[in-house]
């Protein structure tokens, strides 16, 4: 399948009257479909009340479309270099690629330092 089919199928189905059901694209050319409460940033959130820790002391890293709502969710967002254009802008910052232990970057640089 093209780019533009799975882009415009994704334009198609959000305008659709779906209520419980949600719609991602988690790469430009790979598109999810989940249950509307099914979400990083909801399990984030239940994680962290669970535990009883504030999203003030929760840092995220994500690298596509579908990592975006929980990056802006936690007060230390971090997009991966490797990460889209539009994903990164949901971020407080970004970190090296996967290829370049981004991950392991974010952490030693904003956890253990």
């Amino acid at each position: 399948m093209s780019l533009k089919f799975i882009q415009d199928l994704h334009q198609k189905l959000l305008s659709m009257d779906f209520p419980q059901t949600a719609f991602y694209l988690s790469n430009d050319n790979y598109l999810e479909v989940t249950a509307k409460h099914v979400s990083k940033e909801h399990d984030l959130l239940k994680v962290a009340k669970y535990y009883d820790i504030p999203l003030e002391q929760v840092m995220t890293i994500g690298d596509n479309f579908n990592d975006s709502p929980m990056l802006a969710l936690a007060s230390l967002g971090v997009a991966m270099g490797n990460a889209p254009e539009g994903v990164k802008k949901s971020a407080n910052l970004v970190t090296a690629s996967n290829n370049q232990h981004g991950v392991t970057q974010a952490i030693i640089e904003h956890i253990l330092n």
